[in-house]
């Protein structure tokens, strides 16, 4: 750890005045934010410095209304001021929006038996105050009782007399000395690894909360997450009142699937602080739109640098249809985090949808001029289509400064592979692999597009190499595999990748997620919706697993469980289709759609179902971009291969009734219903528009269809057109009401 800013800080820190305290805040449901730095300590007494204070941040968060965001941040920002001149307590108090500041000077006692800990405030306005706190060397749970007594006393916080027994346990489940500086090191929150420090500390004390919690928060960093579970339920049990192990746990969990217990984790570590914001923005992953987005205003009222709420509060903004919204808080992201490179890109991400790519541009050169490491410049490669020029020039910047960054070349390939240049990708990553062997991101990323080329072979034998080189990266790599062959439309060898897999680990949900989509793509329909079944009983919120069963669902629906026949080439380029729709890349699902639609015109009828097919799936990503007209042109082209699908049927008619074409939309809703009685969507979809034409009475029976067959349709809120959203039973209700 850095000890320069942070001893430059304290220097200015001893010049200022002893003013008065602000107070904590008194109204109710108000945070009082606090920010702990990392302890300054000699090489003697180094675990103290991170362990002291991550201890001290831990304790503080299980106080109700108090919040102390992880120890990596404030030093994050201590080391950007520290660089930009701006080091003073007003760069912190603007950054966390905090009340006082903390840290501490650790040296020995007089005597050299023990410790003396110069606790060192301070508030906003450069209000200093030292307070010595003194205590046995070998004892870091007595020093840390200490120095969390001295801060509650002197920054007046007033615990009540549950807080008072969840700080006396939290403390109590201090490592020892010996494993103090690795948890410290853990508990930072800015990378979650199992190093081999963090598994001797495991070891040496594996009845800490402190040390189980962060060993499993860095096990399923690393996918392993039997292991991680079982450590996060040991942590709670060890110390139920310990609100960081609570959360850990819920996070734990969250990644293994298990939404039902992860929201009771969350809950609970809100139950004993409702402040705390990283439960707070777990529990918002699982909640309603409307409970969500309050649940990460709070978190951000408590933690404003928060980088994954802002990307949360963006993303729920964008799936309820507020993408003004959305822009706004990535807006203020930025202003918060200007360091995040992950913000940067979601809001660049956003211009680009807009269709504001020299605003999108501005941006990152604004960002590049402010800081320009290796990761500002591989945001060149969220520009857009539109900007792939400038943005190769900026990649390739970037690339002749940090020639060995891989992550660079990584941005580079995908920027020539958006724009239909191959060759060109698969250079800069065969380079830059040559380069780093060992890097099994670069040879998954040169695989693919080998893939893309149609050189699925070589694309494999890649990936192969890459596990000889990688052994331990075994199971990514295999996924990768897998992956790879689905979207070169190689079902059957997919299966083969994936039984194996699946056979070793039952529990994945990811992996039956993959599984179930290559059965469907070789015809399985019954078996791919087993196995998807599967992956959403893991995981019921996963959302690539929905996913996945809607498009197997629909495919089923759209050629009627018959299995198509497409050439190899166009397999290929189809399957690559079908996953980018399936992780909502809809510009290059539409991309790889009319490819597909090239090559079969070239080899077979295009009146037949291959085609068909195609051209739905053209319809589709184009309705989902809002390209209604688009769409129905290419629903009409599928109509010609597949006359009688429902399915097409049923889009063709919704996306007329969006533009307006209510006689079409009634002829193909009325022929979808016929077709198929049991789609829901097209019961749903023809009542709709009956409903909204007037026809109360004609609309009441598909409504109540749509209804019986998808009861869940029954939390849909629809609107009537005159007032407030309701609920689609309550809109079945009006509709007879107002046919009387």
């Amino acid at each position: 750890m850095k000890r320069a800013p942070l001893l430059q800080l304290f220097a200015l820190l001893a010049l200022a005045a002893p003013l008065a305290w602000a107070q904590p805040p008194a109204h109710e449901g108000a945070v009082d934010r606090l920010v702990v730095l990392a302890f300054d300590a000699d090489e003697t007494d180094s675990p103290y410095r991170l362990g002291l204070a991550t201890g001290l941040q831990r304790a503080l968060n299980v106080i109700d209304g108090v919040y102390a965001p992880p120890v990596g941040d404030t030093l994050l920002v201590a080391q950007r001021a520290e660089a930009q001149g701006t080091l003073d307590t007003a760069t912190f108090a603007e950054a966390f929006g905090a009340r006082a500041l903390v840290s501490g000077l650790v040296g020995l006692s007089g005597d050299g038996e023990g410790l003396v800990i110069d606790l060192v405030f301070a508030g906003p306005d450069d209000a200093v105050r030292r307070v010595p706190v003194s205590g046995p060397a070998d004892n870091p749970a007595a020093l840390l009782a200490s120095v969390v007594e001295a801060v509650v006393t002197e920054l007046e916080l007033t615990l009540s007399a549950d807080d008072e027994a969840q700080v006396a346990a939290v403390v109590a489940q201090t490592p020892s000395l010996a494993s103090l500086g690795a948890v410290g090191e853990a508990a930072l929150g800015l990378e979650a690894r199992d190093t081999p420090e963090l598994q001797a500390a495991a070891e040496r004390d594996a009845g800490s909360s402190w040390v189980l919690s962060e060993r499993a928060e860095a096990l399923a960093a690393a996918g392993e997450l039997e292991p991680a579970l079982a450590a996060s339920l040991a942590a709670i049990e060890a110390a139920p009142e310990d609100v960081e192990a609570l959360v850990k746990r819920g996070v734990v969990l969250a990644a293994a699937g298990d939404a039902a217990t992860a929201r009771e984790a969350f809950a609970a570590a809100l139950a004993l602080n409702p402040a705390h914001a990283v439960a707070l923005a777990g529990s918002a992953r699982f909640a309603e739109p409307e409970a969500a987005r309050a649940a990460l205003t709070r978190a951000l009222k408590a933690y404003p640098r928060y980088a994954a709420a802002y990307l949360e509060l963006a993303a729920l903004q964008r799936r309820t249809d507020d993408a003004e919204g959305a822009l706004i808080t990535l807006r203020e992201a930025v202003e918060r985090v200007p360091e995040s490179a992950s913000l940067h890109a979601a809001l660049i991400g956003e211009l680009v949808r807009r269709g504001e790519g020299d605003e999108a541009l501005a941006v990152l050169e604004a960002r590049l001029a402010a800081d320009p490491d290796p990761s500002a410049y591989a945001l060149a490669s969220a520009l857009g289509e539109a900007q792939s020029a400038r943005a190769l020039e900026i990649l390739r910047e970037g690339r002749q400064r940090y020639p060995q960054d891989a992550a660079l070349a990584l941005a580079e390939a995908e920027v020539l592979r958006g724009t239909g240049n191959l060759e060109a990708a698969e250079a800069v990553l065969q380079e830059a692999l040559d380069a780093a062997p060992t890097n099994p991101e670069l040879a998954n990323q040169l695989a693919i597009t080998q893939a893309q080329a149609g050189r699925t072979d070589e694309a494999r034998a890649t990936l192969e190499a890459a596990l000889a080189q990688n052994p331990q990266a075994r199971g990514v790599l295999e996924r990768n595999l897998a992956q790879l062959l689905l979207e070169a439309g190689q079902n059957e060898a997919a299966i083969g990748v994936l039984e194996p897999l699946l056979a070793r680990d039952a529990g994945d949900p990811e992996l039956y997620t993959l599984y179930g989509l290559a059965l469907g793509g070789a015809g399985r329909f019954d078996q791919a919706l087993n196995a998807l079944d599967e992956a959403l009983r893991l995981a019921p919120t996963s959302q690539d697993a929905q996913n996945a069963r809607r498009l197997v669902e629909q495919n089923q629906r759209l050629t009627g469980a018959e299995r198509l026949a497409f050439d190899p080439d166009v397999a290929a380029v189809f399957g690559a289709g079908l996953s980018a729709l399936q992780a909502d890349e809809l510009a290059a699902a539409q991309r790889e759609f009319d490819r597909a639609a090239e090559l079969q015109a070239d080899v077979a009828d295009e009146a037949g179902a291959e085609a068909g097919t195609i051209a739905f799936y053209q319809g589709y990503a184009r309705q989902l971009q809002g390209d209604l007209r688009g769409a129905v042109e290419h629903y009409e082209r599928a109509l010609e291969g597949l006359p009688e699908s429902a399915t097409v049927l049923n889009n063709a008619g919704f996306a007329y009734f969006r533009l307006g074409r209510f006689d079409r939309a009634l002829d193909y809703l009325t022929r979808a219903t016929q077709a198929d009685p049991d789609n829901s969507e097209a019961q749903l979809n023809l009542g709709l528009v009956l409903f909204d034409l007037g026809r109360f009475a004609q609309a009441v029976a598909p409504l109540e269809r749509a209804l019986e067959r998808n009861p869940d349709l029954a939390e849909l809120r629809v609107d009537p057109g005159d007032g407030e959203p309701l609920l689609l039973p309550e809109l079945v209700d009006q509709a007879r009401q107002s046919a009387q």
